[in-house]
């Protein structure tokens, strides 16, 4: 439990961490009885664990921190001129890239990718079976990726 409010505030996460732990836990020793040769090696085991479940939640959390603070749209102060710069260049870069890919692909990409939805709500918008669509997004990352390399190497004439 330590190391978990080290690392988190929330009380609502600090359990859910720790109810996460003990379950992973049980179920490898549930499932692998002989996997700890030794009882006095519990601790180290159960702390491994939990920093597999503590990393995993920062990750977790990182991922939608940065929206919140940008909603009034100015940049934060630690960042400076050549950062926003680089940034708003990149971000004009993508969306030239993903306008010239074709409209599948590119709607494919930004439902899987940007809005993050369910695979089987995309299937069915589609009308692609599951296996289908693991081809048809890999074509589509293939596409992309060959188009931004093109960009960043332009082929002399």
């Amino acid at each position: 439990m330590v190391k978990i409010r080290r690392n988190f505030q929330a009380r609502e996460i600090v359990e859910d961490a720790a109810q996460e732990t003990l379950m992973r836990v049980l179920k490898n020793l549930r499932a692998n009885p002989a996997l700890l040769d030794e009882p006095g090696k519990l601790g180290a085991y159960v702390l491994g664990v939990c920093n597999n479940v503590v990393r995993e939640l920062a990750r977790s959390e990182r991922r939608y921190v940065g929206m919140d603070g940008a909603e009034d749209g100015r940049p934060c102060p630690e960042s400076n001129a050549m950062e926003i710069l680089c940034g708003e260049e990149r971000k004009k870069r993508a969306q030239a890239i993903l306008s010239e890919l074709a409209p599948r692909d590119r709607n494919l990409l930004r439902m899987v990718f940007y809005e993050e939805r369910d695979k089987d709500e995309i299937c069915r918008e589609m009308k692609v079976d599951r296996d289908y669509l693991r081809v048809v997004l890999h074509r589509a990352i293939q596409r992309c990726r060959t188009m931004v390399e093109e960009a960043q190497n332009p082929k002399i004439q």
